[in-house]
């Protein structure tokens, strides 16, 4: 993640995973995140949910993906 807001997310190699729990935070600080995705490693850059997002506090915030 860099920090910012929108706080962005982009995986430098194959198997990136984020902590879903670090992607609630930031929304339910206010800040929306970006998970960004491309195909530039041997992968095609496809974004897999395997846990519940939920924001549930905190001003508003959007999440955001793009494979």
């Amino acid at each position: 993640f860099n920090g910012a807001s929108p706080n962005v997310f982009t995986p430098s190699g194959d198997d990136a995973t984020v902590n879903a729990a670090t992607i609630v935070a930031s929304l339910d600080a206010g800040t929306s995140v970006t998970i960004l995705t491309t195909s530039g490693q041997s992968q095609p850059g496809n974004i897999t949910l395997s846990s519940a997002i939920a924001k549930n506090s905190g001003g508003a915030a959007t999440l955001t993906l793009t494979a």
